[in-house]
């Protein structure tokens, strides 16, 4: 009797050996695919789409992202990868799921809209988010897509997901002031970076990101520098940044009181300035100016300037240099050729 006894016990210790092995290579293979995030849009980063705004990872009133710098807000518990305009939403620019998962939550239904300053958000309450998606991944974490175009979401509860499957498109519904998709990801339902992989609001929230959740290659990418010039030109206006968010981007012609360069670009730092130059279809340089330097940090920023000249016909040349401490960090040129 004690032998049978000793051999069931034995038999059912190697049961939950084995349990123990599965659930444990279960955990592992979750860890493993959840450690390897993709970018969650379908587009060329920093070329076609841009980070706007990083996560809030800091503990204190002061905001700062998880590179340690100012490319967030107070609050902000996502990442925001931008459209230039509306053109880019109608065009369709592709969310996808970040990791393997299961579909929790849709909404759709909300309009698109860009908010500005002074509109009335109370018609947005409980809906600021806008059109979204929230998927499960295993192990407690959770990642949510907002602001998805209208109708564009092709995903429903209960539906399973594989890494890149597409949820919907790029939009600007809910409380959205340009076009995005808002990334967030929670971690047992507190909210969590997943550059750095650590929680949010923590002491020492920024710096390395090895220990993030991003396939390297997106790791890499998402560690560049959030500055980017999102598109310059020549025109007899200034434009102005509304306009620009719905597309109206001013066309040089021939004539006009004056001719200027305008360059639009985001994340610029305090003290950063802009050096523009005209060159004009005979070759000679009309305008070779420096912007002052800026007094404070601008998630937007929209500069120019020119001469009262009218515009002839021909090919002209701008030349942009973004200086920062003084130096050339980003240089952007564009040939413009206006008609008779």
């Amino acid at each position: 009797m004690r032998s049978k006894l000793s051999v069931r016990c034995a038999a059912a210790a190697i049961i939950v050996v084995l349990a123990s092995i599965s659930l444990l290579a279960s955990a592992a293979k979750a860890d493993h695919s959840l450690s390897k995030l993709a970018l969650p849009v379908d587009c060329n980063l920093g070329k076609d789409c841009f980070v706007q705004q990083m996560p809030d990872v800091g503990p204190g009133p002061l905001a700062n992202d998880p590179l340690c710098g100012d490319a967030t807000y107070d609050g902000h518990d996502g990442w925001d990868f931008r459209v230039r305009s509306v053109v880019d939403v109608a065009r369709g620019v592709p969310v996808v799921s970040a990791a393997d998962g299961r579909v929790l939550r849709v909404r759709d239904g909300v309009p698109d809209r860009i908010m500005v300053d002074g509109d009335d958000t109370a018609q947005l309450e409980g809906i600021e988010c806008g059109n979204g998606v929230v998927v499960e991944h295993g192990s407690g974490l959770t990642s949510q897509y907002c602001h998805l175009r209208m109708g564009s979401i092709v995903v429903r509860p209960g539906m399973p997901v594989t890494q890149s499957t597409q949820l919907g498109l790029i939009g600007s519904s809910g409380q959205a002031q340009f076009p995005h998709v808002h990334f967030a990801m929670q971690r047992d339902g507190a909210a969590i970076d997943p550059l750095t992989g650590r929680f949010l609001r923590e002491e020492h929230g920024c710096g390395p990101t090895l220990s993030g959740l991003f396939a390297e290659p997106v790791r890499r990418m998402m560690e560049r520098p959030a500055l980017a010039i999102l598109a310059t030109g020549l025109s007899s206006m200034p434009p102005t940044l509304p306009s620009l968010v719905a597309g109206e981007v001013p066309v040089a012609k021939n004539g006009g009181e004056a001719t200027l360069a305008w360059v639009w670009a985001i994340n610029m730092r305090q003290g950063d300035q802009f050096r523009i130059q005209i060159v004009q279809p005979d070759g000679t340089t009309m305008l070779d100016q420096s912007t002052e330097p800026l007094p404070r940090r601008m998630a937007n920023y929209l500069a120019y300037s020119g001469r009262r000249r009218t515009i002839v016909p021909g090919t002209y040349r701008i030349v942009i240099d973004l200086l920062r401490d003084g130096v050339s960090d980003v240089t952007t040129q564009m040939a413009v050729h206006v008609k008779k």
